[in-house]
């Protein structure tokens, strides 16, 4: 599902970096252990379930 869907704005690296953009907004930094670390798993899985304003973040996070 990674290398499918998420990569795609967010890196294979997770790094957010793509030499593409697929989306306006810059993309969360997975790499960055102090921005992901603190969240509870509950909310990536709601995040990705539901997309990103379920958590607050991006409409162009869709849901998966």
């Amino acid at each position: 599902m990674w290398s499918e869907w998420c990569a795609r704005c967010h890196a294979a690296d997770g790094s957010g970096k793509v030499t593409e953009p697929t989306i306006t907004v810059e993309p969360m930094d997975f790499t960055d252990c102090k921005l992901t670390t603190p969240e509870p798993d509950a909310d990536w899985e709601l995040a990705i379930a539901q997309g990103g304003p379920a958590v607050g973040l991006s409409s162009q996070m869709p849901a998966f």
